[in-house]
């Protein structure tokens, strides 16, 4: 018999960065990492953008979670002495009249200043892009190097031993008084999914109105030029690794057909010949499937009748900016019995009675 405080299951950025953090604090932890066929993380562009949406309204919570973020990923960086992230400006393509005006009216709102700009300093966007209305700016931007974090994380949980690469099986798991026995080898005192879309196959939170998100990138090289800043516009492209760049992504709602698409590659490299002045190259096509909430706010806490399970779901695409703020929510509720915040709390769909007791 294996005894642990926490068993996590689902090894991509919340498991692992549950688990590491979980680890930290001097729990006895074991993670249950199996990777299957359309998981984001691996393909993730680690992207936090403080405003987003046609309309450039910010992000909810963006204040918190950049507070959040900041440190917690800089914390991570100094124990495992890696680098992996990085400020960046997001310069956005104003494409027609309504945009600009959108824009403009942000622009001049008090709380959007620290934000948004309307710059003209744009020079090393402007001389290869195909003419675009005008151009704006987002500042307080951040990347995260999600492969370069995945990579450092699961050597160190590999190194201390928390790590299985098995497929974790519900018919297994018995509830204890005290905790939770699986295959009659292992107890852990608390049990955590953190298993993205594949939320829905688990027989303990499938109630939960968590839905796929799928998303395609692709990879390319451009020539001739070497920009330091995210452009936004119908997509994103954003300076990438050994001078390549990341463009993407789309939004495929309630699609969990695994595999990439020939059509929306073609879509992607439309919009890049209608918006760069040079050439590039497609070197690598991708894809990833994430879990959205119905109201696009992740899915936190205690299940509601089965003591000392829990959830943390529900990221849609903002995996890299929220997932600090949700492991620090959960943990502290855990360890010292604090409340989630009830933006976030998986208690909300139980009073909007999406759980049946049966």
């Amino acid at each position: 018999m294996e005894s642990f405080d926490s068993i996590v299951v689902g090894g991509g950025l919340a498991g692992a960065l549950l688990a590491f953090s979980l680890e930290q604090k001097g729990h006895k932890v074991v993670l249950y990492s199996y990777q299957q066929e359309g998981e984001s993380t691996r393909v993730s562009s680690g992207l936090v953008n403080p405003v987003t949406g046609m309309r450039f309204v910010k992000t909810w919570n963006i204040e918190v979670l950049l507070e959040e973020l900041v440190s917690f990923y800089r914390n991570i960086e100094s124990i495992l002495n890696i680098e992996i992230l990085y400020e960046t400006d997001i310069v956005v393509r104003l494409e027609n009249a309504a945009e600009e005006n959108a824009w403009l009216s942000r622009s001049g709102e008090e709380e959007y200043k620290q934000w948004i700009s309307s710059e003209e300093e744009m020079d090393e966007f402007k001389h290869i892009m195909i003419d675009s209305l005008s151009l704006g700016k987002i500042r307080n931007a951040w990347r995260v190097d999600i492969q370069g974090l995945m990579n450092a994380v699961n050597h160190y949980l590999g190194v201390k031993g928390v790590l299985r690469n098995e497929k974790f099986k519900y018919t297994e798991l018995r509830s204890q008084e005290t905790g939770w026995l699986y295959q009659n080898t292992i107890h852990g005192k608390h049990i955590i999914f953190c298993e993205g879309f594949r939320i829905n196959e688990n027989p303990f939170f499938n109630w939960l109105p968590v839905y796929p998100l799928k998303g395609e990138h692709i990879t390319v090289t451009i020539d001739e030029i070497a920009i330091n800043d995210v452009m936004l516009g119908h997509y994103t492209l954003i300076p990438w690794k050994n001078g390549n760049y990341w463009l993407g992504a789309n939004y495929q709602v309630n699609d969990i057909q695994m595999g990439i698409t020939p059509a929306e590659r073609q879509l992607q490299e439309e919009f890049l010949q209608q918006t760069l002045t040079k050439p590039f190259r497609t070197i690598h096509h991708d894809y990833g499937i994430r879990p959205a909430s119905r109201d696009r706010r992740p899915i936190v806490g205690e299940h509601p009748s089965c003591k000392n399970m829990y959830v943390m779901n529900g990221f849609g695409t903002k995996g890299t900016s929220l997932t600090p703020y949700c492991v620090s929510q959960l943990i502290d509720s855990i360890i010292d019995h604090s409340t989630i915040s009830t933006d976030i709390d998986i208690k909300r769909f139980v009073k909007k009675g999406y759980y049946k007791n049966n």
